[in-house]
């Protein structure tokens, strides 16, 4: 009996000593395992995210720059010559004459600021009556908000100062060369005499001399006067070329 006793107990001791094995130990090198699988992927991940954040990273995109030829600034249809005569017997108000009068832009310090003359032919200078109005076109970048000053005759014409005061970035202008559609509007005498000699066409027999209003408009475009990105910007006029127009622009890699 006592034998039977004691081989119970050793047999009980020996199930508890593997029983605690087990449940304090047994499993760890899996756990230890799957511990280190977890710690490797999670550090590899935040290793990646660590070098920058891929949808905004600059090395996603390639950016240059491109000038390209812009030739001969538009012309202007000619409706009506230039001339006093043909002003005067148009028969229409207002007359539109493109070559009644031309005007060109000069930019000072900024693309912002330039300072303009109005070029009126001799002849119908003479008949001008006060100052011309002008303005510019089109609706778009802050081209049709300006302010114009100093406004005053010359020998040619008229003088002017013309500030854009909400014009947009030059990096909003995109691969398109700016280009400015310039009005100006005035009034022609159209005597009944021409110094005593002869009347002028359309004009009246007799009596005071007939107003007639006149339209003139150009075309300008701003332009680089070289190939190359930071080269200087001047504006030219119809029948003038337009060395170029230089831009920039970014393309995302693939």
């Amino acid at each position: 009996m006592k034998s039977d006793w004691l081989f119970t107990v050793v047999l009980v001791g020996l199930l508890c000593v593997s029983v605690c094995q087990c449940s304090s130990g047994g499993g760890h090198p899996a756990s230890t395992d799957t511990d280190t699988d977890t710690d490797t992927d999670t550090d590899t991940d935040a290793d990646t995210d660590t070098d920058g954040d891929s949808d905004v990273d600059t090395e996603d995109w390639y950016c240059d720059t491109e000038c390209v030829p812009e030739g001969e600034v538009e012309a202007v249809p000619d409706d009506v010559p230039g001339e006093v005569d043909a002003i005067c017997a148009a028969g229409s108000h207002p007359v539109e004459s493109p070559a009644a009068a031309s005007l060109g832009l000069q930019l000072v310090g900024t693309m912002q600021d330039a300072d303009g003359e109005i070029v009126i032919p001799e002849p119908i200078l003479a008949r001008v009556v006060g100052v011309p109005e002008l303005w510019f076109e089109p609706d778009s970048l802050g081209w049709s908000v300006f302010e114009v000053t100093g406004l005053g005759a010359t020998a040619d014409g008229f003088g002017f100062h013309v500030h854009w005061p909400a014009l947009e970035p030059l990096s909003s202008w995109g691969d398109t060369c700016p280009f400015l559609w310039a009005y100006v509007r005035f009034w022609v005498s159209c005597d009944p005499l021409d110094g005593g000699v002869a009347a002028d066409a359309g004009a009246p027999d007799g009596g005071a001399a007939d107003l007639v209003r006149v339209e003139s408009f150009n075309y300008l475009k701003l332009c680089n006067e070289e190939e190359f990105w930071d080269s200087p910007l001047a504006w030219h006029s119809s029948g003038e070329v337009c060395p170029y127009w230089c831009y920039e622009y970014c393309v995302e890699k693939r």
